[in-house]
């Protein structure tokens, strides 16, 4: 509530959010089988019209990038950070990048999948890269192509 209190939205529209956001429980069913109700204490509403239309337009996550001295680009919940390698500082300042994303998604309960997190070097000089970038301790695994928005993407573009 404090990042849409800090975008000065009406108190009336405000408290109509929070009523939405707070409060709510949930419960897994498989086949059959029912898990206890167990309160929901981040995120919003799978399947709502007003959970993607907060998070896509950034009132949640906007201000991941406000600390990054690297790029990064913004899609919904998807991010992608990019920065030129070109010594060890570029390196650290990568590293120190992912360590600052990996403390703001702890402080506001959206924690990463290190597994769903990869690297990739794109140009001339991807077969020289012998660094490995870590979040939270667990390696980051190093890809020469991925799929992004349904378009494949490799180490030489």
């Amino acid at each position: 509530m404090m990042k849409l209190n800090s975008y000065c939205i009406h108190s009336k529209v405000l408290t109509w959010i929070r009523s939405f956001l707070i409060g709510r429980k949930q419960k897994v069913v498989i086949t059959g089988c029912e898990s206890i109700w167990t309160s929901v204490i981040s995120g919003v509403p799978q399947g709502s019209v007003l959970g993607p239309v907060l998070f896509l337009i950034y009132i949640y996550i906007n201000d991941i990038v406000e600390n990054l001295s690297c790029n990064a680009y913004l899609f919904a919940d998807d991010m992608k950070l990019f920065s030129g390698i070109t010594s060890d500082l570029d390196i650290n300042k990568l590293q120190t990048d992912i360590n600052t994303i990996s403390t703001w998604t702890d402080k506001w309960l959206l924690k990463l999948n290190a597994q769903k997190c990869k690297t990739m070097t794109v140009g001339k000089s991807h077969n020289d890269q012998t660094h490995t970038y870590q979040l939270d301790s667990q390696n980051l695994c190093t890809v020469t192509e991925e799929k992004d928005l349904g378009v494949l993407i490799n180490n030489d573009l």
